[in-house]
């Protein structure tokens, strides 16, 4: 849907994604998927760049990565996210690939083990 909208309606529709995606997991309308989590986190990511923050490195699905970085460069060439956003996506997004640490995992037995040992 993102890739359809003009560049004007982008942040407004992720912002109220987001809200849609919190609303729906907190009342168990939705599963909690790598797909729901990715969305989710890509449109807090861009909430959070609009407003010069950022947010925790996290895991993305690789296939998802054209799709995210096409409409960061999007936003960043109509001034609506500020230059520097590449470089916070990169960070906040290749560091969780790289430090599998924040992996957390999906269906996955050993995804509390990682969380206890990233904690300790």
């Amino acid at each position: 849907m993102i890739e359809s909208l003009p560049v004007n309606g982008i942040l407004l529709a992720a912002t109220l994604e987001r809200r849609m995606i919190e609303e729906d997991l907190s009342q168990r309308r939705i599963p909690f998927t790598e797909e729901t989590v990715s969305v989710f986190n890509f449109c807090r990511f861009l909430q959070a760049a609009t407003l010069g923050n950022g947010i925790f490195p996290t895991v993305l699905p690789l296939p998802h990565f054209p799709f995210y970085r096409k409409t960061i460069n999007r936003l960043i060439e109509a001034g609506k996210l500020p230059q520097n956003a590449r470089k916070q996506f990169d960070t906040t997004f290749f560091s969780g690939v790289f430090n599998p640490q924040w992996l957390f995992g999906f269906n996955n037995e050993n995804a509390g083990n990682r969380v206890t040992r990233f904690a300790a």
